[in-house]
């Protein structure tokens, strides 16, 4: 063994003789005393930016619906209290003759009421536009309450900064997005610096651990010493050729592919200095500066070695053939553009094949079932059929975004598709309704047109239709969602009035606002239908509430509330039985309470490496399907009396088949659960019995072929070294999944972590077996 060791020693030492590598190891240690200084600390979070403003059309909608009003309101206080100008250019806004002010113009604006002056330091005891009054029956948040009931003498300058920003988002609902308490200053060597944060300090973590870590480290070690770390090690084995060398190793007790196998091992020495200082300084520096200590951030340095190992062993094995580190280095620069080659193919084929024919829907209707697709397709599998027809197809040059497909109680289906843009997510033209049935052979018909800024439908107990948006909830009569074909053409709204309505989404007609003026329905906020019952569940700014219908033509009545608290701006997903509410708020447990009281029954450990991304209610058992973000699903049972003993709340598993490949879940009216798994196959279970009802396996069109019979198995046999930089962020988040923002949206990406290891391990086994053979065969 020892002269194996002694190989490897004198490995390291020519690592150690390269200028180069003093070289990276001094810019790394100027790149860590760069950031040595970096940190934060929390403030309140108190002005507005304008990407706190959630729909520049609703806010100004309010504040013209105030102006407007006869009666005095918070809305109206805050409305007079704006400067003049912006007041004109609301007015002519509504009226329709501009454009209406930007998110800036607004921003500005609110700031300036947070103090008496723009540019005032003191901050005056009240605000001149507040009255305690008119507040009253606006959603106070928890912390506004309590400001409001502390003497202004006990607050600091920048808790009544703070106390002005909620009165002003309280004033306005629906209007601003949930910001945290407390945002992160950036501080730098001490000083302040400009950027704060308005994230709150979890978040931060996540944002690092995602993106800002993962990134910073794969180009500066994946890439920039895995190069540099080619270019030194790449004379290693022709030195080692020269006759003079390689006869006085033979002349020890090594065989030649030992000597082979520690020189390549000795030749790791480079990057293995590189990365280690690299990541163990970062580490040190989130530690003592930032407070952030995440050990999974030293398991990097294994992960960079094994990556520079692959590069490294193509090196050797040219070097050990044609004995030149030139040769050697040009063949490793061809080997990388092959897998950068088949990498970038195989994420094309993912982009613009694979992604877009996953299925985000699912609605059954007789013996038929419609999905809907992500890249905005409506398909249709009939019972008869091995393929899917589509009833609106979808364009990778157009994107559209399908909501529904929903099951209505008539057997009718309905959806709406919505044109998308990056800059308003769910659209800003007309949309009208589709309805769909068997009777009229899938045939289109065109329905009410939907409240602007609808997100979501949800089929209603009665045959109606719920629509949410950020104006609130609205609701329309199974019978007059279809617009007769004779029917006249309904005038826009004008005027004051109908310019009111426009910018508040209200002049759809057909649908009646349901909620209440109070309930702002912003995100993050969910709602979900009580089984069995005309009753609402809604969760909105930290409050859970549940709604019942009262007078014709008027806003639901709020029958139970329940002050959630906590960070508001966490995302939220909830689901409803006949007897059991389930809220769930991103990193934190699963909360159970009473459908009618909204009581506490207990809470569920929700799983530490993903995330909740929605909740399905059987409609005729206390059942619920929750899914994961990492496409696992897991089944929610309850007892079936709520009184008595304590319920069992558990997230189960194992009754549902295809974990880790589900794509969408949904119940139909007989209780059978539909999943959608591997892009866009189809399974039925009744999971009372675990027994597969169904499953469909639809014909895959040309494309589909392709990658799956072509481009899958070149990336499994070509190693996918780009891969594991998803297998470097899945080790420092510890999550399986990346949520990308994306347009007011979160897209969420698989990391897969198991493929690129394989590829990557067995091709450089492969190739350091071939260079052993090589060596053990020739005669030097």
């Amino acid at each position: 063994m020892r002269p194996y060791l002694a190989i490897i020693t004198d490995s390291f030492h020519a690592a150690f003789a390269s200028r180069l590598l003093w070289i990276v190891l001094g810019s790394i240690l100027l790149l860590l005393a760069a950031l040595a200084p970096i940190g934060y600390h929390e403030v309140y979070t108190v002005e507005f930016s304008p990407a706190d403003i959630h729909s520049s059309d609703r806010l100004t909608g309010l504040l013209a619906a105030a102006m407007a009003n006869d009666r005095e309101t918070a809305a109206g206080r805050v409305a007079e209290a704006l400067p003049e100008e912006l007041r004109e250019e609301i007015r002519q806004t509504a009226a329709g003759e501009a454009r209406g002010p930007r998110r800036g113009r607004y921003a500005d604006a609110f700031n300036a009421l947070l103090a008496s002056e723009p540019d005032d330091s003191h901050i005056p005891l009240d605000d001149p536009w507040y009255d305690a009054k008119l507040w009253a029956g606006t959603p106070r948040i928890g912390e506004l309450r309590a400001l409001d009931e502390r003497p202004a003498e006990e607050l600091s300058d920048q808790l009544r900064q703070r106390r002005s920003r909620l009165r002003l988002e309280a004033a306005l609902p629906g209007a601003f997005r949930p910001r945290p308490e407390r945002s992160l200053a950036i501080t730098y060597a001490g000083l302040e610096t400009p950027a704060v944060l308005a994230v709150s300090r979890q978040r931060f973590i996540d944002l690092l651990n995602q993106f800002v870590f993962p990134i910073a480290l794969y180009y500066l070690l994946g890439v920039g010493a895995v190069f540099v770390g080619v270019l030194v090690t790449a004379p290693i084995i022709p030195e080692m050729l020269q006759p003079g060398s390689l006869h006085l190793l033979l002349s020890k007790p090594v065989s030649r592919p030992g000597l082979y196998l520690s020189k390549f091992v000795g030749g790791c020495a480079f990057v293995l200095l590189s990365v280690a200082l690299l990541v163990s300084g970062m580490w040190l520096i989130t530690g003592f500066r930032l407070g952030i200590w995440n050990h999974r951030l030293l398991y990097c340095i294994p992960i960079f070695v094994f990556l520079f190992a692959v590069y490294y062993s193509v090196s050797a094995l040219a070097a050990l053939r044609w004995r030149s580190a030139i040769v050697s280095v040009v063949l490793t620069v061809l080997f990388w553009f092959a897998c950068f080659s088949v990498g970038l193919t195989a994420a094309m084929f993912d982009t613009l094949v694979t992604d877009p024919a996953k299925v985000r829907g699912i609605a059954r209707s007789g013996d038929s079932l419609l999905v809907s697709t992500a890249s905005g397709g409506l398909l249709r599998l009939a019972p008869e059929s091995d393929a899917y027809a589509p009833i609106l197809a979808s364009g990778f040059q157009n994107p559209h975004r399908i909501l529904g497909p929903v099951e209505l109680a008539d057997g009718r289906i309905a959806a709406a598709r919505i044109p998308q843009n990056p800059f308003n997510v769910f659209g800003s033209e007309d949309v009208h309704l589709m309805l769909l049935a068997e009777s009229q052979d899938w045939e289109q018909q065109v329905g009410l047109r939907l409240p602007a800024g609808t997100r979501e439908l949800r089929a209603a107990a009665d045959g109606g239709l719920f629509a949410a948006g950020a104006g609130g909830i609205f609701y329309a009569s199974g019978d007059s969602l279809l617009i007769p074909a004779d029917a006249p053409e309904e005038p826009p709204a004008g005027g004051l009035l109908g310019g009111i309505q426009r910018l508040l989404g209200e002049t759809a007609s057909g649908f009646e606002r349901i909620t209440p003026p109070s309930v702002p329905l912003a995100p993050p906020a969910a709602f979900a239908t009580v089984p069995g019952s005309e009753a609402l569940v809604v969760y909105s700014h930290g409050r859970l509430l549940r709604l019942r219908a009262g007078r014709p033509s008027a806003p639901w009545q709020i029958t139970a509330e329940r002050d959630i608290g906590g960070d508001l701006t966490l995302d939220v997903q909830l689901g409803a039985t006949a007897e059991r509410i389930v809220l769930a708020r991103r990193g934190e447990p699963l909360r159970v309470f009473t459908s009618d009281e909204l009581e506490p029954l207990g809470e569920i450990p929700s799983p530490s490496s993903a995330t909740i991304i929605a909740l399905q209610a059987s409609p005729v058992a206390e059942q619920l399907v929750a899914i994961l973000s990492d496409q696992r699903a897991a089944l929610l049972r309850f007892d079936a009396e709520p009184a008595g003993d304590a319920p069992r709340l558990e997230l189960e598993f194992a009754a549902i088949p295809h974990q880790e490949s589900i794509e969408a879940v949904a119940w139909d009216a007989a209780g059978t659960l539909w999943l959608a798994h591997d892009v866009d196959r189809l399974t039925a279970i009744k999971v009372a019995s675990g027994e597969i009802r169904s499953d469909r396996h639809p014909d895959r069109d040309l494309w589909r072929l392709i990658d799956a019979w072509g481009v899958t198995p070149l990336r499994s046999i070509v190693p996918q070294t780009g891969e594991l930089s998803e297998a470097v962020t899945a080790v420092i988040s510890g999550r399986e999944d990346l949520e990308i923002p994306a347009g007011g949206e979160v897209q969420r990406e698989q990391l897969d972590v198991t493929r690129p290891l394989v590829t990557c391990g067995v091709f450089t086994a492969a190739m350091l077996l071939l260079g052993c053979l090589y060596i053990y065969r020739q005669d030097f």
